[in-house]
């Protein structure tokens, strides 16, 4: 979907962080799920410290700088309903 709008194509960058996680773990994990994005392993969970945001699973969405634009706490019904946040919010 984010690949097919030119409003968001090359604004948009996927990545997952496995919080307590090491790599092995999101090898599978992406193997098993077929992920189109980079994953990357977390077993110290240094990304929710900087974040100081441990809730799980959760959605972040951080522009340049590192500013949280979204954080969406649990899962999401639809790939439709996290497309209508990244419209509503990536200019």
């Amino acid at each position: 979907m984010v690949q097919a709008d030119a409003a968001l194509k090359d604004k948009v960058k996927f990545m997952a962080v496995g919080q307590g996680n090491d790599e092995m773990a999101m090898k599978m994990w992406k193997a098993v799920y077929k992920v189109p994005f980079a994953l990357i392993a977390d077993p110290k969970s240094t990304f929710g410290d900087a974040l100081n945001f441990h809730p799980y699973p959760v959605t972040v969405l951080l522009d340049k700088s590192g500013k949280i634009l979204i954080a969406h706490i649990g899962t999401f019904d639809s790939a439709e309903e996290v497309f209508k946040e990244l419209k509503k919010t990536v200019k």
